[in-house]
């Protein structure tokens, strides 16, 4: 299963990207490659070209699309190298685009690592095209795409971590951590408090404090806020 909310609320149906949306796919220009972008375009009315490298990538992004998307291909791929240099040259944080890997091999161990780096959706090798388009439209409702399997790794390892500079930053406690962590692989607050063993009214009291230390207004951004810096 994938994340589409992360939080376990009703998922309201969303409109399809439109024809000013934009999508680049970073990878060779193979057969696989041109199909994907002439489906994407087809099938979600994005504009959508393949650059083979990344000194081909525009410098400016099309002033006119709404919505931009980042398909990195990582077949044969250094995906740490490629964030890497998407970093140094200033796509990573500092334009308005969704950056997305695909063609991932599984159990490399590369999502949490791409997360702190803005990577915000995995597609991985055999998984077919339907899937693929619902998380391009997932991607552009500005939610993340991930396994819940996965997601509740990183927030398992994240916790065992206990990041000094990130609890301190944003001034977390334990507790506070571990509910954010639960929060972020899909937990309601009944779920939290038997966990944790604690009241739901006390989880709705760290819910609170944790909103307000982050800025946040939602479950939903907390558990992006979560992936993003824990």
């Amino acid at each position: 299963m994938y994340v589409c909310a992360i939080d376990k609320v009703n998922v309201k149906s969303k409109e399809s990207p439109s024809s000013k949306s934009q999508i680049i796919i970073l990878g060779p220009f193979n057969l696989q490659n041109e199909l994907l972008a002439y489906v994407l375009e087809k099938e979600i009315g994005a504009r959508c070209c393949v650059v083979e490298e990344m000194d081909g990538l525009p410098e400016q992004m099309d002033s006119q699309a709404d919505k931009r998307l980042l398909l990195i291909d990582c077949s044969g791929r250094v995906i740490k190298k490629t964030l890497e240099g998407l970093h140094q040259n200033g796509w990573l944080g500092d334009l308005p685009i969704t950056i997305s890997l695909f063609s991932l091999q599984q159990g490399r161990g590369v999502e949490q690592n791409a997360l702190q780096y803005g990577v915000r959706g995995f597609f991985y090798q055999h998984e077919n095209l339907q899937l693929i388009l619902k998380g391009v439209k997932t991607l552009f409702s500005g939610e993340i795409w991930l396994s819940r399997e996965i997601l509740a790794e990183c927030a398992a390892t994240n916790t065992r971590k206990r990041v000094p500079s990130i609890e301190n930053e944003a001034g977390l406690t334990s507790r506070e951590m571990e509910i954010l962590a639960l929060i972020s692989i899909g937990a309601n607050n009944d779920g939290i408090a038997e966990k944790l063993f604690i009241s739901p009214h006390t989880v709705k009291t760290h819910l609170y404090h944790i909103f307000k230390k982050i800025n946040v207004p939602s479950r939903l951004q907390a558990a992006l806020w979560a992936a993003k810096n824990l």
